[in-house]
């Protein structure tokens, strides 16, 4: 595949080589692209591709940029960490674990296997004992994205950041998420937002076995940064404070996943910050100029970006 031809906007970005900045762009301007093409030049200039790190936000778009990474540059790109946020926690959980696979929560219990723990078993009951008032999936999601705000369940303020964060007025909201963390840590067993959360919360207390796992990369990217939580951006600061470089890319307007813990608010705080550069891609290749004067008019008056 040949290489993209970049507009001098992006090519600041793709240039990119040292200390933080930040691509605040809209959908269809090219910030795939440019990691991509950013990723490309760092080979082309003798970067090892194990000193290269993309934390994505899931699974298809990780498939997505080692697809494009190997149609540019063939097998050396696969070797590009290009990873979603939750599989690089677990790897961080296994190294510090001796490389055992911890016990997961499953979606689903095999039948007569007893020893297999999912949220609906746990939560089932609690759920209809304690009158939460949600549905056992709307409970999960919310439980999860509490997990990763990295909240203390003892702390008397977290409930008030419970109700103000998903509109629930429920404590017993607060006492099921409790429990539930407490069932997972007494058994041994992990869920997918503890993958995020239990590496975040090691580094955040400055727990030295955490810092010894984690690997040191030159060049740090993060996409999709307007839906990083607590505990992503955790991680994603402190892979790129040991690094060279990090380019960090995404767009609060496209910012839809607050239910799930998202936090817009830290990448803005990142854009804001005055030792980060701000990059703006100002061109769409994607949308018609009808849809965008309507996405435009929507978001008229908004004082960022």
């Amino acid at each position: 595949m040949a290489a993209v031809q970049l507009d001098q906007h992006q090519r600041q970005a793709a240039d990119w080589r040292t200390g933080w900045a930040v691509v605040a762009a809209a959908a269809g301007s090219g910030k795939t692209t440019v990691l991509v093409e950013r990723t490309v030049m760092l080979l082309q200039e003798g970067v090892p591709p194990n000193q290269i790190c993309i934390l994505v936000y899931n699974k298809a778009a990780a498939e997505t940029l080692q697809r494009r990474l190997a149609a540019r540059v063939g097998r050396i790109g696969k070797q590009v960490d290009a990873v979603t946020f939750h599989s690089f926690g677990l790897r961080l959980w296994r190294a510090n674990h001796g490389g055992v696979m911890p016990k997961l929560v499953g979606k689903d219990k095999p039948a007569g296997n007893s020893r297999v723990l999912t949220f609906g078993s746990i939560a089932g009951p609690l759920i209809r004992k304690m009158k939460v008032g949600l549905s056992l999936k709307e409970t999960e999601t919310i439980v999860s994205a509490m997990r990763e705000k990295l909240w203390d369940y003892n702390d008397p303020t977290t409930l008030k950041r419970v109700l103000k964060s998903f509109g629930v007025g429920r404590k017993g909201l607060l006492e099921l998420a409790k429990h539930y963390q407490g069932i997972k840590e007494t058994s041994g067993f992990l869920d997918y937002s503890d993958m995020i959360a239990e590496p975040a919360q090691g580094i955040l207390a400055r727990d030295p076995a955490w810092f010894a796992v984690l690997p040191l990369y030159r060049h740090v990217m993060v996409d999709e940064c307007q839906d990083m939580n607590e505990a992503r951006f955790m991680l994603a600061t402190t892979l790129a404070q040991r690094a060279q470089s990090m380019l960090a890319v995404g767009d609060l307007r496209q910012s839809v996943n607050g239910f799930t813990g998202a936090e817009p608010g830290l990448f803005k705080a990142l854009a804001d910050h005055p030792a980060v550069t701000l990059i703006t891609f100002p061109v769409n290749r994607r949308s018609t100029q009808r849809i965008i004067e309507a996405a435009n008019a929507i978001a008229d008056g908004q004082t960022w970006n």
